[in-house]
Formats: C-alpha cells, structure tokens, sequence
C-alpha cells in the first residue's frame, strides 16, 4: 500500500496558517502524513507561496518547540529555542491539528549537524586530523551529544503525538558540513576527503584503543597522507581499494561504524515510536553499517531527487536489492526543479514505484510551486491505483 508523506517547516505551516496548510496537505494533496522538523540547522529559504517577505533565514541551529530544559542537565549541550516557538508552541500546534484532520506526524529530527553547539562547545566537535574541532559537526562518540539526542528525541516522543522519529545526520559528517564557504586549494579526490572526515577526537581516540585499534598512529598516518595530498593533489586509487589495503585505516572505521550502531540500538531501546533513518552518506565516510542499521530501525530514507527517470528507479532498485527488509524502504522525492513538468513527476515516483518502493515523500511544501501540487496528487493517485 503506497504511503505518502511530505518533509515540512514549522514557519512555513504557521505563517500561512495551521489549518489551511494541514487540511491542504491532507485533502487536496493526499498525503499519509507529514514529516515536519522540530530541530533544524541553519538556513536561507525562499518561500514560493508566502504574502509578504519571500527570503526567510535562520542565523542558527534551533529547535522549534518549547524545551523543559531541565531534560538537558546531564549535557553541556542545550537547545537554542527558535524565536518561531517563544511566544507558541509550533509542535503542539501542528501535532493536535493533524490528529484532529487525519493526518500522520513524523518528526524530521536534525542530529550531529549543528554548527551553534560545536562552536559553543568545541570538545564535542569533530576533531580532524590536525587537532582542528570541525565548526558544524558534533562527535557521536562523545557522551554529551548522545545524552544530547537521547534528551532531545525521548522529549519529543513523549510529549507529543507522533507516528515517527526521523533521523537525518544521526552518523559521522564528513569533510565540508561547514557554515561557510569552504575553501580549498587543491583537488582533495575522494581519498582527501575521507581522511580530513576521520575524527580523533578523545573520545573516538578511546574507543579505538578500547577495539585494540593504535588511534595516535593512524593519526600519524592520515597527517603525512594529509601532506602529500596538499602538497601534490589528490592521491590515487578508488575509496575502496584504498581502505582495503590498510588494515589500520579498515579497522578504525570499524569502530567508527560500530559507534553510529551503537547509539541507534539505545534511541531503539528508550524510544516507543517508529524510528526511520535518513542515508545521505555512506560507510566510508559517515560511519553507516547498512546491514546492522536497518536490522534496529523501521524504516531507512534514500533520497531519489531529480528528474532523470532511470536513475531514480536504478538507485531504487539497488538499494532494495542490498536489503533484508525491502518494504523497510522510503524514497525521498523532489517537489520541484529540476522536475518541472507534471508528466516528469509522475515518470518519477512511477518508475520508483515499479521498483518495487511503497513508501514515498516529497521535498520540501514550502519550497514547491503552488502548480506543482496537484501532479503531486495526481502522481500518488496513479501509483496508488496500482497497489
């Protein structure tokens, strides 16, 4: 039975008004639910269908509801209220009008990607190589940011009526999740960009030593292999083949991997919710060990965005074909450009659907062109006649 939902801001629902914007999103576009951020980092969005400004920015990472802080005394890390939820609610408002209309909520949690708290809280940042802390990535192996997202995700599931937890960024970030413009003299290549991604945080540090894994070593390593690279250009070899011929470098990847397993298997054990879990890396770089992920979760996301037909089915079809749990699979689908005709977009989540894919959700409402919505309705309605 295909299930559709659509990844949602808060400020976009309250400033076109709650009940217009869910009663919209249910009947006119035939939505299952929505998936609507309570924590979000930082960004500049352009809202399509808005009166009045159009340019909408948040200057820092916060969370849009209203926190009992006092659920966050075991971490240094405390949520910056957003100024949308100081005078309100958004999360009890939205919450209680989709059980009133009929529809799903599926809270779109933000993890490791918070540049407010790795700044403010440096030694819980990713530690790169050099001893430099990474200004937008929080370290998974330190115990603040997991008692952090242990706090966030056990207040929102329960104070609120929610289907779903989703996760994005719940893993290791990898080289260039930064605030600002990056940059960068050479040509890193995909060898570069793996090794300026490894932390060596303390706490990474100790848990490789802990796995008999030698951490000042590798660091050692990945510093000359740094050098070579800006000195003279990305090195050579495929990712793979490159990992594979260092057993050190396997090895300290295997901890890492074992660490993003590990905090899942605890959210799966506080948690009485669906949890779903957003792939937007891989094992090399963010540390996801497919395999044991979805052995814990409910549900795992892979974003099949654009307009190219056969590419989204042929990423659908792989990443069913990899899996235990095929039915376990969403697919993130683009509301809007590239796919800016009616008959691309119903091409599209077709093509997924004859993959084999039964879960589906559309990016992003405030983004999409008022046109764009009703061939997003038309599209489910299509895909659906065919269940």
């Amino acid at each position: 039975m295909t299930y559709a939902t659509m990844w949602t801001y808060p400020w976009d629902v309250l400033d076109e008004g709650a009940e217009e914007v869910i009663g919209f999103l249910r009947e006119e576009v035939g939505l299952d639910a929505i998936s609507l951020t309570p924590a979000y980092h930082t960004y500049d969005q352009l809202r399509l269908h808005r009166a009045g400004p159009r340019l909408y920015s948040s200057y820092e990472d916060a969370v849009y509801f209203q926190p009992d802080l006092s659920r966050y005394r075991d971490t240094v890390l405390k949520p910056l209220i957003s100024p949308v939820a100081r005078e309100r609610d958004p999360l009890e408002i939205i919450s209680r009008l989709c059980k009133r209309r009929g529809l799903g909520l599926t809270l779109w949690t933000i993890g490791t990607h918070n540049h407010l708290l790795a700044s403010r809280h440096p030694e819980c940042a990713l530690q790169g190589a050099f001893g430099d802390p990474y200004p937008g990535a929080l370290c998974l192996a330190n115990p603040q940011v997991r008692e952090y997202i242990r706090a966030l995700s056990v207040e929102l599931c329960n104070r609120y009526e929610v289907d779903c937890i989703e996760y994005e960024s719940l893993y290791y970030l990898g080289w260039g999740m930064f605030r600002n413009h990056a940059k960068v003299g050479v040509e890193l290549g995909p060898v570069g960009r793996l090794l300026l991604s490894l932390c060596f945080c303390p706490h990474c540090r100790g848990r490789a030593g802990d796995a008999g894994v030698d951490a000042g070593a590798l660091q050692a390593q990945v510093r000359g292999q740094l050098e070579e690279v800006f000195a003279g250009g990305s090195l050579s070899g495929d990712l793979e083949g490159y990992v594979a011929a260092d057993p050190l470098l396997s090895a300290y990847l295997r901890v890492r991997a074992a660490v993003v397993t590990e905090v899942v298997k605890e959210l799966r054990g506080l948690l009485q919710t669906r949890i779903s879990f957003l792939y937007m890396g891989d094992y090399y770089y963010n540390g996801t060990d497919q395999d044991a992920i979805e052995s814990v979760v409910d549900q795992v996301e892979i974003l099949c965005y654009g307009s190219d037909v056969a590419q989204a089915a042929a990423a659908a079809k792989a990443q069913r074909g990899r899996m235990r749990s095929p039915e376990k699979l969403l697919a993130g689908l683009s509301g809007f450009h590239p796919v800016a005709d009616e008959k691309t977009l119903r091409e599209v989540i077709g093509a997924v659907h004859g993959a084999g894919v039964r879960r589906f959700s559309y990016y992003n409402y405030g983004m999409i062109p008022r046109r764009h919505f009703p061939w997003i309705r038309e599209a489910l309605d299509e895909v659906r006649r065919h269940d």
